[in-house]
């Protein structure tokens, strides 16, 4: 067992902790289109939620 696992573990962790940071943002300034396209198409939430991370939104 190589450490592969590892790796794809992270990704999954940021994909979902950026995932529900777009969720929360979403939701607490009523972006209520914004929320169903991020839960419609996974890698829009994604970037949205790391670009709050990093201040860009």
């Amino acid at each position: 067992m190589g450490k592969g696992w590892l790796a794809g573990l992270g990704f999954f962790a940021w994909a979902v902790s950026a995932w529900i940071t777009h969720i929360v943002i979403c939701l607490s300034a009523g972006k209520w289109g914004f929320l169903i396209a991020g839960a419609l198409v996974f890698p829009i939430a994604v970037i949205h939620g790391t670009g709050h991370w990093f201040g860009m939104w």
